[in-house]
């Protein structure tokens, strides 16, 4: 499997937050989109408005969700990456969390995300990574 989990022929979504860098969106679009192939459909979607978009259930192969600083993936959110993600495609995305609980209520703690994914409809996670 490529970088991000891409392989060409493949359609990614990136589900972006209006706070965060053109530039930064820019530069990632451009580098899957050459991953994928030119043929190929790389869409963006604004985060606050992925629950009022139409794309059908199951359209994207890929689906990646960058950390939003003092933001963080809501189970709204992560329902409708489930209902648009294909059954056995790859969603990869960066949230803080922390490993116990601390003063921050706002902050997951790890042994939770897990639920919150699967709770989310994302029945088959099979990997969460802490850096």
């Amino acid at each position: 499997m490529g970088e991000y989990g891409v392989v060409p022929g493949q359609r990614v979504a990136i589900i972006w937050d209006s706070l965060s860098p053109v530039k930064t969106l820019k530069d990632l679009v451009d580098k899957i989109q050459a991953l994928v192939g030119a043929d190929n459909c790389v869409s963006v979607e604004i985060v606050k408005q992925l629950s009022q978009l139409t794309h059908k259930e199951s359209s994207f192969d890929v689906i990646l969700s960058p950390m939003v600083p003092g933001r963080q993936h809501s189970v709204e959110v992560l329902a409708e990456i489930a209902w648009i993600l294909k059954p056995g495609g790859c969603v990869l995305l960066k949230e803080l969390a922390v490993t116990e609980s601390g003063n921050n209520s706002r902050i997951k703690i790890a042994a939770k995300l897990l639920t919150t994914l699967t709770l989310s409809g994302l029945m088959e996670v099979k990997e969460v990574c802490m850096y």
